[in-house]
This record gives C-alpha cells, sequence and structure tokens, in this order.
C-alpha cells in the first residue's frame, strides 16, 4: 500500500517522490523538496514499500524515487540516476544482540537473513550462501529484528542512521554504497537543472545535517 503524507497546493504543478519513510531519509527528502520548489513544483512524498517504490516510477506513476542503488536503477528502462550520488553508506549485517555477529553469517547455510530483494544484486556468486527472507519494508525489518522475530538483516546505512541502531542491534560493515536521486525518464529535460543544484546544495547539506 502507498500513502500520501500531504497534498497539492494550488498553482503548482505536483512532483511525486517515493521513499521508505525511515526517519534518516526524513533530511534528504526535504532537500530534494528544496530543489523542485526552486524549479517550480510542489513536492507530494509517498511512503512506499521498496520493489513497488521503483516500479511505480518506471511505469510512470510518480515522477521520482528519494534514492537508490544504481545497480538497480539501471534494471528499469523509464529510471534516470542522478549524479552525483545523494547518500554514501554502506551495506550492513544487522544483528540482534544475542546472537554471533560477524561475516561468517553469510556464509551459514543454516541460517536466514532478511534483506531487500535488491540487495541481494550487491554480492558476487557464492558470497551469500545463507538463506534470504525477503521485506520491501525497512521499517518492518527493523521491527521484526528488534522482537526477535528475525535475527539478522541486511541494511544499507550511513553513519547517522547507525549511531542510532547501536543501542539495539550491533552490526558489520559489509561493503561501501552510494544512493542516487532518481526520475522517470520523462522529465529528463530536468536532469541537468537538478544535477546543478544538487551540485551547489550538497557541500551545505553535508555541513549542516551530518548525515553523509
Amino acid at each position: 500500500m502507498t500513502f500520501a503524507c500531504c497534498t497539492e497546493s494550488a498553482g503548482k504543478p505536483s512532483f511525486k517522490i517515493t521513499y521508505s519513510g525511515v526517519a534518516a531519509a526524513e533530511p534528504y527528502l526535504r532537500l530534494l523538496q528544496n530543489v523542485y520548489e526552486e524549479l517550480g513544483f510542489e513536492v507530494l512524498p509517498l511512503v512506499t514499500p521498496v520493489k513497488r517504490g521503483i516500479i511505480l516510477l518506471n511505469d510512470g506513476s510518480v515522477d521520482a524515487d528519494l534514492f537508490r542503488l544504481k545497480s538497480t536503477a539501471e534494471n528499469y528502462d523509464n529510471v534516470i540516476v542522478v549524479e552525483p550520488a545523494l547518500v554514501k553508506g554502506y551495506l550492513s549485517l544487522l544483528c540482534h544482540k544475542k546472537v554471533q555477529c560477524d561475516l561468517n553469517v553469510l556464509q551459514n547455510t543454516a541460517g536466514a537473513i532478511m534483506s531487500e530483494a535488491n540487495l541481494l544484486d550487491l554480492f558476487k556468486p557464492g558470497e551469500l550462501k545463507a538463506k534470504m527472507v525477503i521485506n520491501e519494508i525497512n521499517t518492518k525489518t527493523l521491527d521484526m529484528l528488534e522482537k526477535q522475530r528475525v535475527y539478522y538483516a541486511l541494511y544499507t546505512v550511513n553513519e547517522k542512521m547507525l549511531n542510532n541502531m547501536l543501542s539495539k542491534f550491533n552490526h558489520v560493515k559489509i561493503k561501501d554504497v552510494s544512493g542516487y536521486h532518481v526520475i522517470n525518464k520523462k522529465h529528463a529535460h530536468l536532469l541537468p537543472k537538478i544535477q546543478q543544484q544538487l551540485q551547489q546544495k550538497l557541500p551545505l547539506f553535508d555541513v549542516n545535517f551530518k548525515v553523509l
């Protein structure tokens, strides 16, 4: 199910952006709202399951997604990756405090790890042998991990997110990743202006919000 969090105001064309709804994404959403407002749009954020969001974007039902892995976006014909990277972080193995937490977990064929489907594309053949439990709602993954319904999860994090999680979970860094803002190709004519805005605003965003 997809939920809108706000309504369109009169006089400005709307620009629908899907995102996961996790609290750590909110600063990036505010940044993109500022970008599109300066381009003359009213941003309508939509909290959407991960897989559903990219499908809606590819179908043209929405205008953009807050950020995606480049490897995921490149699988969709109608999705354009916006440079530069919006967020830099890493893929992490999150573990409940009561269990072993190291990279051997990835190789344990008797174990189970919750993950978004797109994160599996980041692994080479043979790197991941555990049973994967696919879930596309980020907030639900963390809730299930905290309640011990699962003990392990693959999750993309930045430093701010990680600091907020350390009291609840252990973690192991797996690899560096970057998230890119993505738009539907019907907005290709806006690409140079969006990229210019991000190039100007990201350095200030880094200083002011301390989340990259």
